[in-house]
């Protein structure tokens, strides 16, 4: 059971981002909605035609797995002893064919893929934007469900059971299923 601390800085921390851009739908009616007008929309090809956008998207997701290899050994320094990969997909709650299919170049793990491999490595909020970034995802600043699993890198909270109740709290998608969580590892992605 989580404090009532944890909350009460829970909550100051997603004041910051309250107004407009932090909710959980989409109002087009606002007038403080930001134009792409200034922003660059060249679509720049390389010489044999592909995408450059997509060729530096590709090259990222290529060497996702050396980043979480990376993320590896740093946790295992934090910690002092050794972790084998089968260990990490089991306490990130994903499961072997997923796990597999990441050695693949044309498998992009989902966004909550990528967030239970860094909270199942213990990774800093740094570590887990760098993660997130080389599977081709961000944190969202205006999406609440972001803010708080953030929230929960920069305060070390890295217990799914922690996690989850405070997703609730906040009416947001948990991260594991409850039949994860009992470790009958039911993987539903």
């Amino acid at each position: 059971m989580l404090s009532k601390t944890i909350f009460k800085k829970l909550n100051e921390y997603l004041k910051k981002y309250e107004g407009f851009w932090l909710t959980d739908k989409y109002e087009e009616s606002s007038e403080n909605v930001p134009s792409l007008r200034g922003f660059p929309t060249s679509k720049k090809t390389s010489e044999d035609g592909e995408n450059l956008a997509l060729e530096a998207f590709l090259k990222n997701k290529r060497i996702f797995f050396r980043i979480l290899a990376d993320l590896k050994d740093i946790s295992e320094e934090k910690t002092g002893k050794k972790q084998e990969f089968v260990d990490i997909y089991k306490k990130a709650f994903v499961s072997k064919q997923i796990f597999h299919n990441i050695f693949n170049r044309d498998f992009i793990p989902s966004k909550d893929t990528v967030f239970k491999f860094a909270f199942a490595l213990e990774a800093t909020a740094d570590e887990a934007k760098t993660l997130l970034g080389y599977a081709g995802y961000t944190f969202g600043d205006c999406i609440k469900r972001d803010l708080i699993l953030r929230f929960c890198f920069e305060n070390r909270i890295t217990d799914f059971l922690e996690i989850n109740e405070i997703l609730k709290r906040y009416s947001q998608k948990t991260l594991v299923k409850e039949a994860q969580k009992t470790k009958k590892l039911v993987i539903l992605e």
